[in-house]
């Protein structure tokens, strides 16, 4: 009797998926993060692909070459379903106005693309979001025809939203993706500016701790 193969099932990588931007900021605090996880996750736009070897290359050539570092492309996972729950979170906070006293500091902005507003999942709910922030001081028209300047805190509210609202995609790489930050102060100003808002619960949505690791 011919003997059965075995079905192999590879098993789950839990990856430490970075935010609230697309390339660490401290390269100590990655080597530590490392040795807790199966690997780093970076939500990087295309435009910008090669970003991670620019701004740290010793460090991002070693994960490639352990096979420890995956590019996740916001034109493709920041899809329809993913731009539904972006938009409607960021219109509960917008809609509160805690984000209006913002628009009042003379702040520099910073870019976002607009790929990670959703512009390849669903345009049309994208633009509403930018009109929204737009009309309130805190977005303004696109410089490079990819990227929107955005203020710094409305930039990193969408990164926040974003790392939670994309762990399922983890399942399409046979991964569990854990959101994992190395600048807890930024998260934490979110926190406190969101604790102020009438939305229930938006503070656990930007920030919770488990062991050394903000998350």
């Amino acid at each position: 009797m011919p003997k059965q193969k075995r079905s192999v099932v590879a098993e789950k990588k839990e990856l430490a998926f970075y935010y609230p931007g697309p390339v660490w900021h401290s390269g100590n605090w990655i080597k530590t993060l490392i040795l807790f996880f199966d690997g780093i996750a970076l939500l990087v736009p295309n435009y910008i692909k090669d970003k991670p070897d620019v701004v740290d290359p010793a460090i991002a050539a070693g994960l490639r070459k352990e096979g420890l570092l995956h590019i996740l492309e916001p034109e493709k996972i920041v899809d329809k379903a993913a731009t539904k729950k972006l938009a409607d979170a960021m219109s509960a906070v917008i809609a509160s106005g805690i984000l209006d006293s913002l628009a009042k500091s003379e702040t520099e902005f910073h870019e976002l693309s607009f790929s990670r507003l959703g512009g390849y999942g669903d345009h049309t709910l994208a633009t509403q979001i930018f009109e929204s922030l737009k009309k309130r001081g805190l977005a303004r028209d696109s410089e490079d025809g990819v990227s929107v300047p955005m203020h710094p805190m409305v930039r990193a509210l969408v990164l926040v939203l974003l790392a939670q609202i994309l762990r399922p995609h983890g399942a399409a790489i046979n991964a569990e993706l854990s959101p994992a930050t190395d600048r807890p102060q930024l998260i934490g100003a979110l926190t406190e500016i969101l604790s102020v808002s009438p939305i229930p619960s938006s503070g656990h949505v930007v920030a919770f701790r488990s062991g050394n690791c903000w998350r």
